[in-house]
């Protein structure tokens, strides 16, 4: 498949008044149309009028609108008139191949539509475009019908019953006007055009595309991809409802969706896909399509993991086919949940998420920098210059676990699991985050061991305060079996720690220090190692 565009395909049969028509703009095109007009008027016998006329009768407009346009007294040249002109020529394949190149602008044929710069051919930024879209953007078209008599409508709500395609009426006071408003989507919008297309009504068509995610700097990035490509700026940008919503009421930007990446208006969760051409691109435009999609509809555990759900089987397919080629190591699940809103209904939600053994470097690479995900996942390895937006939905959060070592020192993952009342897993991650951002240290040698350390950890001494303290034991018990018998233990076992064959628990150890007198907490600052990891405050 052709990674280069064919600008002529945006525009459409049902671009039928002159104001929806798509321009042209390139250096070249003015002497091309005059060579064009002259063999025409040549090989025909004819004059301009007459052409004007053939042309008008063709597309179904005023003759006085092609000769003003023929004239060329202006920058843009409609596409359908230039196809029109084409009809005429021998070598019309070759003039097609010239007024393909180097086209610079195009512009919806109205006066106050603005130019879009023209993007030839499939790149990076497209794909990151397409990636976010296919996340969480929209494509809406909406077609209003209008005549100064409601009776004239009639026969177009007839057929639009017959085609079931849904609409609504209405009465506009300012233009004296009635008319039917339809939504576009995938099903009913080739049945809708060839319905338009065979009637001559006025009709308005609105193109809308929406984006919406909680986080301002991930759709600026997409404000930013869109006007390195087409030089456009939205149409509006607000916050709304905690979330950052964009709209770009452009239909050549709408067109571009269409035409090239096969995108259909309406609802999409269930139907998102990577675009055929883009599937069929080298790995590094892939990845960008990737990276549009996991900005919007990924996601950064504390665990430093990259998780991706839809409900989108193509969707899951091709990310997960991304990263089987970039080497990226990862699981993934699919599993059957109840709607949020309708528990009766179900539906499948597809899950990828990386696992341990991923260079962070490599991870970065589906987030643009300096957006909240690439700052998390940044930050949650330790790099505090890179501050992400922390929402605390829970009982748990990191500063939380800060308070709490600040006033007990020293603590282990199960004093905080039992105090948080959360799984042990979580206060690990939640214990290593803070290890790598150098908030606490985290290891099995701590500097004492407390009382918010679980009295079955075991640990072994420095052999010094080993050795005296079995040395004690000898003084005043004469045998190790005698000790041992005290204790309430088997010999064999106290032989063990006395050996150093295996760790003495925490709680023996202190009973030995009760038993002989000796100061527990000196004792504890002689540990070589536990047998878990303790967090200290630094």
């Amino acid at each position: 498949m052709s990674k280069k565009f064919n600008l002529l395909l945006l525009h459409q049969p049902e671009d039928i008044h002159p104001r929806t028509w798509i321009c042209l703009k390139k250096p070249e095109l003015k002497t091309i149309l005059e060579d064009l007009e002259r063999d025409i008027l040549k090989n025909q016998g004819w004059c301009r009028e007459k052409l004007s006329r053939e042309i008008a009768n063709q597309l179904n407009c005023s003759y006085g609108t092609i000769k003003w346009i023929l004239q060329r007294k202006r920058e843009f040249y409609p596409i359908p008139i230039l196809l029109e002109l084409l009809k005429f020529n021998k070598n019309k394949e070759e003039i097609l191949k010239e007024i393909k190149k180097n086209i610079k602008y195009l512009k919806v044929n109205s006066a106050s539509a603005k130019p879009v710069r023209a993007v030839y051919k499939l790149n990076e930024n497209l794909a990151k475009i397409l990636g976010a879209f296919m996340a969480d953007g929209s494509l809406s078209i909406q077609i209003a019908i209008a005549a100064s008599q409601l009776k004239d409508l009639e026969k177009m709500k007839s057929k639009l019953t017959k085609l079931r395609i849904r609409y609504s009426t209405g009465y506009a006071p300012s233009r004296n006007q009635h008319y039917i408003n339809i939504q576009a989507n995938k099903n009913n919008f080739k049945p809708l055009n060839k319905a338009m297309h065979s009637s001559r009504f006025l009709t308005q068509t609105h193109y809308s595309i929406e984006l919406t995610d909680e986080y301002k700097d991930n759709v600026e990035a997409f404000i930013r991809w869109i006007k390195e490509e087409f030089n456009i700026n939205p149409n509006s940008f607000k916050k709304r409802r905690n979330a950052w919503r964009l709209t770009f009421s452009n239909k050549i930007l709408a067109r571009y969706l269409m035409s090239f990446f096969e995108v259909k208006p309406g609802p999409k969760a269930y139907s998102a896909f990577e675009p055929r051409i883009i599937k069929k691109s080298n790995l590094k435009t892939r990845k960008a399509f990737a990276k549009g999609v996991l900005m919007f509809d990924g996601c950064v555990t504390v665990g430093k993991k990259i998780e991706f759900g839809t409900v989108s089987r193509n969707l899951f397919t091709s990310i997960n086919q991304i990263w089987e080629k970039d080497n990226i190591k990862f699981g993934k699940s699919i599993s059957k949940r109840r709607g949020s809103y309708n528990p009766r209904k179900s539906y499948t939600l597809f899950t990828l998420s990386t696992t341990s053994g991923n260079k962070k470097k490599k991870l970065l690479k589906y987030f643009e920098p300096d957006t909240q995900k690439w700052k998390l996942l940044n930050w949650l390895s330790g790099d505090l210059t890179q501050v992400p937006i922390i929402k605390e939905k829970h009982s748990l959060s990191l500063e939380k676990v800060v308070k709490v070592l600040q006033k007990v020192k020293i603590c282990d993952a199960i004093f905080l699991k039992n105090y948080f009342k959360c799984a042990h897993t979580t206060i690990r991650t939640y214990l290593k985050i803070l290890k790598n951002q150098g908030k606490i240290r985290l290891s099995n040698r701590p500097h004492y061991i407390s009382d918010y350390v679980n009295r079955n950890a075991t640990v072994l001494l420095k052999d010094g305060v080993h050795n005296f303290i079995f040395k004690k034991i000898r003084e005043r018990f004469k045998k190790d079996k005698n000790f041992a018998i005290f204790l309430g233990i088997h010999k064999a076992t106290f032989s063990n720690w006395r050996l150093k064959k295996s760790r003495t628990p925490i709680y023996i150890l202190r009973k030995m220090c009760e038993i002989l007198n000796i100061d527990f907490h000196k004792v504890s600052r002689n540990i070589i190692t536990v047998d878990q990891e303790i967090a200290e405050i630094t």
